[in-house]
């Protein structure tokens, strides 16, 4: 059986997804070991795959470092989950000549979509639906480079947002309309190949946890389904990709609020009602040609729980 090394970047805890590229990987004739890119070995990934002391994404030696474990480990496929590591694999693929199979959008992009200002004015540019910027109030501010919900906080009046930005700087947050809504996430994956969307799932969030999804069900929207694809494509947008909307109550309108270039936290959502993203992005791995598909299970739910992991330490 031929091996298939990948390596995980800020994968702590995706023991779920480290399992699925395993038996996606036994479908194909593939015995996939999973090693992860961390700053400890104390963290669940290490229960299913290998982990690699790595560097501080931010540390100027990191991109040396992660060459040499490249390297040595004879990666062939790096898969990052956190802001920071698609941030810092992107930049690595562009300074280098990478052998190994790196399914992100290009550095300059994910650069752009990881600040809110940034990749809000971009999205109007491509004449994209955003939720409005000098708009009446209530407004919601969020941090530009923020994450995970945190820091963003409703303002109702000209006195709140002045109160807010009495300790800040206004030009580290995006101010936009407030929005009475139900928020979506939208798994997708772009094929690194040939540009084209492959598959695209909405998932309604029911619940979520310091900023990620707990509870989540598929939704087969036809008109979410048709906005992201003409969104991917607009933006020519590759690889895992975690689209964020919101849909007013009073109105019914989709809007854009976020998009991660990379795998969400929910996307396991997905996987569940037959949209094998790990699947797809390894048959894309091996040059095989990817049409289309929709043929994903609707109202499929996932509830997420806590599992326990035990190892003897040291004293």
């Amino acid at each position: 059986m031929k091996k298939l090394n990948i390596l995980f970047l800020g994968g702590a805890k995706r023991v779920s997804m480290a399992k699925i590229f395993k038996e996606a990987g036994l479908k194909f004739g593939l015995e996939v070991s999973i090693f992860s890119y961390e700053l400890t070995r104390d963290i669940p990934i290490s229960f299913v795959g290998d982990v690699i002391i790595g560097k501080k994404w931010k540390d100027d030696t990191v991109f040396e470092h992660l060459q040499e474990v490249i390297e040595e480990y004879q990666i062939d496929m790096i898969i990052p989950f956190v802001d920071q590591a698609t941030l810092t694999v992107g930049e690595l693929k562009a300074r280098t000549t990478l052998n190994s199979f790196v399914p992100v959008c290009d550095w300059s992009q994910s650069k752009v979509l990881f600040s809110k200002r940034q990749a809000s004015a971009w999205y109007l540019q491509h004449g994209i639906k955003v939720p409005e910027i000098n708009s009446p109030y209530p407004r919601i501010a969020k941090p530009d480079y923020g994450s995970a919900s945190i820091g963003i906080q409703k303002l109702s009046s000209e006195k709140e947002e002045k109160d807010f930005f009495a300790d800040k700087d206004p030009e580290a947050y995006l101010v936009q309309r407030f929005i009475e809504g139900v928020e979506y996430s939208v798994d997708a994956y772009v094929s690194m190949r040939t540009l084209e969307p492959v598959v695209i799932v909405p998932r309604k969030r029911l619940e979520t946890l310091g900023g990620e999804a707990v509870k989540s069900i598929t939704i087969k929207d036809t008109e979410l389904i048709h906005l992201a694809k003409d969104i991917l494509v607009k933006l020519t947008l590759k690889g895992p990709i975690t689209l964020q909307f919101i849909q007013e109550v009073s109105s019914g309108t989709y809007y854009l609020t976020e998009i991660n270039p990379r795998f969400g936290g929910g996307v396991v959502t997905s996987v569940g009602a037959g949209a094998n993203i790990p699947e797809l992005l390894l048959l894309d791995f091996m040059g095989t040609d990817l049409p289309y598909r929709e043929d994903w299970e609707n109202d499929m739910m996932m509830i997420r729980t806590f599992t326990e992991f035990y190892r003897k330490c040291n004293s």
